[in-house]
């Protein structure tokens, strides 16, 4: 992924090794400067930055559009003269937790002043949810006929919508989400539904929406052996175990 900027005097060629990462990767890359100019430019606050944008923010150039930040910069005292070039390269490790790719945010990476990133470049990143979490969705989808909507941070978790599967088995189950995240090498996982369950109504049976929520924690080797790879069975029997309690065809 490659990038030119131009801010005068300089001229801003950015370059990052990849075309999309998961959380937990490495990003690296470098920058090359070019000074245009006819005087010597201080690149002591010039370098790289990673930081989380919202997008909306980032257009109407608001302070509050970065968070998360992480600068690389020049090494102290660097000058660059008239005609010269000067070259950085740089890396950032993605937290294995960090926000993903959506449509109104982002990670970023941004070239130029650190003290103003609006007025350098920047390169919106593709990260997508650690490995093992990506497996995990895979295998709700492929098993259970659940197909994934929209993807999204929520509080440190990754909130999954999906669209139902209907049917006989399913139909009590009118919207899903699953909020993922792994903390402390475990999987925790907030299970929201609305359901429509069987109640009375002055004394008739009638159908009502209900909300519920259920919260699961699954140890490493519940989820996922020889590292990344997905434990397919543990994960299965994780997922019974809560459609098994959604789907009870209790009357209230």
């Amino acid at each position: 992924m490659k990038g030119t900027f131009f801010q005068q005097p300089l001229e801003f060629s950015l370059d990052i090794q990849g075309e999309s990462w998961m959380q937990g990767q490495e990003i690296k890359g470098n920058l090359i400067i070019r000074n245009h100019g006819a005087d010597d430019v201080d690149l002591s606050h010039y370098g790289v930055t990673l930081a989380h944008t919202d997008a909306k923010k980032l257009k109407a150039k608001n302070e509050k559009a970065f968070s998360n930040k992480e600068k690389h910069p020049f090494p102290n005292g660097t000058k660059l003269s008239p005609s010269e070039e000067k070259n950085l390269e740089w890396q950032f490790t993605l937290s294995s937790d960090c926000p993903i790719t959506e449509k109104s945010s982002s990670p970023y990476i941004f070239c130029g002043n650190h003290e103003d990133l609006f007025e350098g470049g920047h390169l919106e990143l593709q990260v997508d949810p650690i490995e093992i979490l990506s497996k995990y969705i895979e295998i709700f989808e492929n098993f259970f006929r659940f197909k994934r909507k929209t993807l999204k941070n929520k509080k440190g978790f990754i909130d999954v919508a999906y669209t139902c599967p209907g049917g006989k088995d399913m139909g009590q189950i009118e919207k899903l989400n699953q909020q993922l995240r792994i903390i402390d090498g475990r999987l925790q996982i907030n299970w929201l539904f609305k359901l429509n369950k069987l109640g009375y109504d002055e004394g008739r049976v009638v159908e009502e929406k209900v909300e519920k929520v259920y919260e699961q924690t699954l140890e490493s080797k519940q989820y996922s052996i020889y590292g990344d790879s997905p434990n397919q069975d543990g994960i299965i029997a994780s997922i019974n175990e809560i459609l098994d309690q959604a789907k009870k065809k209790d009357i209230f």
